[in-house]
């Protein structure tokens, strides 16, 4: 599951509906995330558009609590624009921007993939500039979409990172 690492906003709903720091969250919008998912997933699980809300099942000390349901109330905007291009030579390129990092970015460059898919296109551009940033899982999550699973017997470096 994960986990609440420190305390909810003073005046959020989280904090209204009595989650505290170490609750630990095992559905969100009915969606079971006690194996396996990433804090981004979560992020991405509870963002969606101010006013709608979400509800969570919540684990405390080991023990299932009442579910609760949050209002959210900051929109997450989805942060891909997308559209074909055709090439001198015929090909259709599907352009992706992704102006940054945000809780929605997984779920708008899979739409917008499947987008592209729907229209045939030949090859992606994938445009970063002026990209503001964010969580590094986010960014592997997004790379996963464009990279096939390595066999068993192959090893693949999608990021490497090195201490400055």
């Amino acid at each position: 599951g994960l986990y609440v690492a420190s305390p909810p906003l003073k005046g959020s709903t989280s904090e209204q509906e009595g989650v505290v720091k170490d609750d630990r969250f095992t559905s969100i919008g009915g969606v079971d995330v006690r194996q396996g998912a990433s804090p981004f997933e979560g992020a991405e699980l509870l963002s969606g558009i101010k006013g709608t809300t979400v509800t969570v099942e919540i684990e405390r000390g080991g023990a299932k609590i009442a579910p609760v349901t949050l209002e959210r109330k900051i929109s997450v905007e989805n942060p891909v624009t997308t559209y074909v291009v055709e090439a001198k030579d015929g090909c259709k390129v599907g352009y992706l921007r992704i102006k940054e990092f945000n809780g929605a970015v997984k779920r708008g460059v899979s739409a917008a993939l499947q987008e592209l898919r729907d229209e045939r296109v030949d090859s992606y551009v994938l445009d970063l500039r002026g990209n503001l940033g964010g969580v590094l899982q986010g960014c592997l999550e997004i790379a996963g979409l464009f990279v096939d699973e390595p066999s068993p017997t192959q090893k693949r470096t999608v990021v490497y990172v090195k201490d400055r």
